[in-house]
C-alpha cells in the first residue's frame, strides 16, 4: 500500500467519547472508551478530497452500533492518485452498574 499526503485525514473525532492518543494525520491506530449507555457512535473523519469507507461503507460519517468489550473501527482513505490509509479505532464499551434502592 503506497502512503501519500492526499490519503490523510485532516482531522477525526468520535460523538462520543475522545481519541488517544490526539489525533495526528500521521498516528494510524487510536483507543477510545465508552459506557455502556453508550448504544451507538459516529466517526467523524475530515478530508481534503479523498474518499473515506468507515467499516466498509463509503460516506463522512457511519453510525456504529457495538456491544459491551472491545468494538473495532477501520477508517479507509483513498486519494484520488490511488494512494491509501488506513486508521484503526479500538472502542471499549464498559458496563455501568447502576444500583436502585427501592424501599
Amino acid at each position: 500500500m503506497k502512503f501519500s499526503k492526499g490519503a490523510s485525514l485532516s482531522s477525526m473525532t468520535l460523538s462520543d467519547g475522545f481519541l488517544s492518543p490526539e489525533f495526528s494525520q500521521f498516528t494510524t491506530s487510536y483507543t477510545a472508551t465508552v459506557t455502556s449507555a453508550t448504544l451507538t457512535i459516529s466517526v467523524l473523519p475530515e478530508i481534503a478530497s479523498s474518499i473515506v469507507k468507515i467499516n466498509g461503507k463509503q460516506g463522512l460519517t457511519n453510525t456504529i452500533t457495538f456491544s459491551s468489550g472491545t468494538n473495532t473501527i477501520i477508517v479507509d482513505v483513498a486519494a484520488p492518485d490511488g494512494n491509501r490509509k488506513q486508521y484503526t479505532v479500538t472502542v471499549t464499551c464498559k458496563w455501568i452498574h447502576v444500583f436502585v434502592q427501592i424501599k
